[in-house]
């Protein structure tokens, strides 16, 4: 199977929120589903001065038919694109994922704004990055990618849930989709280096030595939290009987702004000869963007029952390593329940309450 932005439908109606939209693959994903109809795309994002900056580049990328004709999905190659209708339906949401108070206070304006939540892509991510704590104490890595990740998508799950119960989706074998974007980097790591690596604050902000090496063991085990994230999800569905679906996506080696974190561990001419190294490797963005547009929009992706999938490029289903896959649940459990006490700590958030009360869902 060689999946294709032509293959996307129309998402006339739908809601979606893109984590780190304002750049690399999250930039690229949100202008193809701006394309594709969708009602409402949100820029979740910490700077508004780049998402300004990425939103120029989108309406520019709009107005020059000749950089998108060719892979636009195939309903829209049929008329023509109002550029402005279309950046009218883009909009930024404050987020800083490496603050806990400031994805409650998103996902609460959010939930302000808007019903129901078709499509949401975990995008955001940091990599390679020195060993320092975001301000709720969290190694960085794994408080931004995973932690931050981790309450946001609960937070929203509630309107996810009500999207689900919708008779669009009820019974008819189209799914909402939670999609998180990992990394083949999750491999970095190995099982003994990951037992009870959730268990408390200590474990999950373990620094791992030489240092020269610990910055990616930290940036693979985010990347292990991230497919434990979509497992999660997964199972909350099932265990509802939610029409969610969940994947977790290795995009490839994309040419992006994480590798600002070599040049912050390693030092500039370091950091900057290892871009040198793998540019040549390294997808383009649009590429890089093809295996989580496929997650999130692909109807094959429900025609195959794919919740739950492990998949690489461009949308194929690989299997990850053990310690994600984590088919004792032991892992799983122990990041829910740390990342349940650390919210009630830092911010007095209990997703498990809003779970079952704002959600109407059984927990696990």
């Amino acid at each position: 199977m060689t999946f294709s932005t032509t293959q996307i439908p129309s998402l006339s109606g739908k809601i979606i929120v893109i984590t780190g939209a304002n750049s690399g693959i999250g930039e690229a994903s949100a202008r193809m589903l701006a394309l594709a109809g969708a009602s409402k795309i949100y820029l979740a994002c910490r700077s508004e001065s780049r998402v300004l900056e990425a939103l120029e580049r989108i309406r520019a990328w709009l107005k020059d038919e000749k950089r998108w004709k060719a892979d636009a999905p195939l309903f829209v190659k049929e008329g023509k694109v109002d550029v402005e209708e279309v950046m009218g339906r883009l909009e930024w949401l404050p987020l800083d994922l490496s603050s806990l108070a400031s994805v409650k206070k998103a996902a609460e304006t959010f939930k302000g704004k808007e019903k129901r939540l078709d499509i949401l892509l975990n995008n955001a991510g940091v990599m390679a990055m020195p060993y320092t704590k975001t301000e709720d104490g969290l190694e960085m890595q794994v408080g931004t990618n995973v932690v931050g990740h981790y309450l946001f998508t609960m937070l929203l799950m509630p309107t996810l849930a009500a999207t689900a119960r919708l008779p669009e989706y009820a019974d008819t074998g189209k799914t909402v989709r939670v999609v998180q974007v990992s990394s083949m980097g999750h491999t970095l790591l190995t099982k003994s280096r990951m037992d009870g690596g959730w268990k408390d604050l200590q474990s999950v902000n373990r620094k791992f030595s030489p240092e020269v090496l610990g910055t990616w063991f930290r940036y693979g085990k985010s990347k292990t939290g991230n497919i434990l994230l979509a497992n999660r999800v997964k199972a909350l569905a099932e265990k509802n009987q939610l029409a969610i679906s969940s994947a977790s996506v290795h995009p490839g080696v994309v040419r992006s702004n994480l590798v600002s974190g070599l040049s912050l561990s390693y030092g500039s001419l370091i950091g900057s000869a290892i871009d040198f190294v793998l540019y040549p490797f390294q997808l383009s963005m649009e590429n890089g963007a093809l295996t989580q547009l496929y997650a999130c929009a692909s109807p094959e992706f429900d025609e195959k029952n794919q919740s739950g999938a492990y998949l690489v490029p461009y949308g194929q289903v690989a299997t990850a390593a053990g310690w994600a896959r984590d088919e004792s649940g032991e892992a799983g459990r122990d990041l829910d329940a740390f990342v349940e006490a650390f919210a009630q700590q830092k911010v007095g958030v209990d997703f498990r309450q809003i779970l079952r009360d704002e959600g109407r869902l059984s927990n696990l």
